[in-house]
């Protein structure tokens, strides 16, 4: 790390709406700052549900309520105040399409982009496609056409999830 730069240790998991907006937050403050180009940003990754089993099945306002012990309508509020939130933010929220998802792979990929310096355009394209395109982020070919988009080869991506690398 250069000198002359500050660093900001982020611990995130790509399924986490608060990290999502509280990064275009920071992005947006950067910005602003006169010295923002001499923060550096480092990914850490942070599993927030680490036993969660990706089923295709279960929509997030009813894996929300069920994980909380609330009502689906106390879900569908506060994912409806989340939404305004990331509108705030300047960022569009679909969570009718959400995949509810494991992101554990996604992490892998991420740590194999900050390897090669590329971690923020990984982190970013991992949030939209869970929280605005309604991608499953545990499937390893959208993970594949992630990382190649962000500039990682293909062939290195597939060697991480065959393996035990960024575990």
């Amino acid at each position: 790390m250069n000198e002359n730069k500050l660093k900001v240790d982020i611990w995130s998991d790509v399924m986490c709406p608060f990290c999502y907006i509280g990064k275009r937050r920071l992005e947006n403050a950067l910005e602003k700052f006169p010295d923002g180009d001499k923060v550096q940003i480092e990914w850490h990754s942070y599993q927030l549900e680490p036993d969660l089993k990706t089923s295709g099945k279960e929509n997030i306002y009813e894996y929300l309520a069920f994980r909380k012990g609330q009502s689906l309508e106390w879900s569908k509020q506060m994912h409806e105040n989340v939404v305004k939130m990331a509108a705030e933010a300047g960022l569009k929220y679909d969570f009718d399409h959400a995949v509810v998802a494991n992101s554990f792979n996604a992490h892998r990929l991420v740590q194999l982009a900050k390897a090669i310096g590329v971690a923020d355009a990984v982190e970013e394209s991992l949030f939209r496609s869970y929280f605005t395109e309604g991608k499953d982020i545990s499937d390893p070919e959208v993970l594949v056409s992630i990382g190649k988009q962000a500039g990682i080869n293909e062939e290195d991506i597939l060697e991480v999830f065959k393996g035990n690398a960024y575990t």
